[in-house]
């Protein structure tokens, strides 16, 4: 669920579809945790998001207008876990990702819009999980 709670977990969409980014946004609304979540349509506004708040998860469209899911990962490395999301499967470029520091990759379609609040929920716990390592 959406909330403006300040202890909700900070969920940054990084997405330049707007249709994508009210599906991404609307399967939170179902969901029995709450997240608070911000927009970004591209990768300035990703670095501006960046320099005043640090999510605790970015979900991204591999491809923006001024860049990729590469570029983004490497803005982003380290600071929280980030979910590159993409409209076509392509094993390699998951593979490359994932080398890169993606957490996970998502292939854009209604039934993974639907998942996406489980995807992010697993996601952030494994990085918790990681960082008290």
């Amino acid at each position: 669920m959406l909330t403006d709670n300040p202890s909700a977990p900070f969920i940054l969409i990084v997405e330049d579809d707007d249709d994508h980014a009210v599906l991404i946004t609307r399967s939170f609304d179902s969901s029995p945790e709450e997240y608070r979540l911000a927009a970004a349509m591209d990768l300035h506004a990703t670095r501006q998001v960046l320099s005043g708040d640090s999510p605790d998860l970015v979900l991204a469209d591999y491809c923006l207008p001024d860049g990729n899911g590469s570029d983004l990962l490497k803005m982003v490395k380290g600071v929280c876990p980030v979910i590159i999301m993409t409209s076509q499967g392509d094993e390699q470029l998951e593979a490359k990702l994932k080398e890169a520091g993606a957490w996970d990759y998502v292939v854009k379609s209604e039934e993974g819009f639907a998942a996406m609040p489980h995807v992010v929920k697993l996601a952030m716990r494994q990085w918790a999980s990681v960082r008290e390592r």
